[in-house]
């Protein structure tokens, strides 16, 4: 099958990494760890998600954890959210997709690629309802869907 097994008929077992291999990161990352973690064959991880990119999309569903941010003077916002993505940052890496995806995305364009869309899917859109029209035309460069990494 082209695109793998369809994700509601995939075994937990081939879900996302255990704590060995999901600490070391998209590019030292391999598919026999996952499969070493997951107490499975190498194949069956190859059955279900064809390519290490699809693993590792379906390994790291982010939740960024938002608080409703609509109450939080502007002035304040910058400061809050800096605290948080801090507080998350020195928590157990082992128990924080957020983390692995932070640490491949400064040497993986896959997984920049990923951490761009989290962003623009969860932190936009709380801080575009927390901004109403104080918003800036368009919306700073890193929210649009075609920023890069260069960009």
């Amino acid at each position: 099958m082209p695109g793998g097994v369809p994700i509601g008929r995939r075994p937990r077992s081939c879900g996302p990494p255990g704590s060995g291999s999901r600490s070391n990161g998209y590019d030292r990352t391999t598919i026999r760890a996952v499969a070493a973690d997951a107490g499975i064959d190498p194949s069956m991880v190859m059955r279900y998600f064809v390519t290490k990119a699809q693993l590792f999309d379906a390994a790291l569903d982010i939740d960024l954890r938002l608080p409703d941010l609509t109450d939080v003077p502007a002035a304040e916002l910058p400061g809050m959210l800096v605290r948080m993505f801090l507080d998350r940052w020195e928590g157990d890496p082992a128990d924080d997709a957020l983390l692995v995806l932070l640490r491949s995305a400064v040497t993986n364009e896959h997984a920049s690629a990923r951490m761009r869309q989290v962003f623009a899917e969860q932190v936009a859109p709380a801080l575009a309802a927390a901004l109403g029209p104080d918003l800036p035309s368009g919306g700073p460069v890193w929210w649009r869907p075609s920023c890069s990494a260069s960009a």
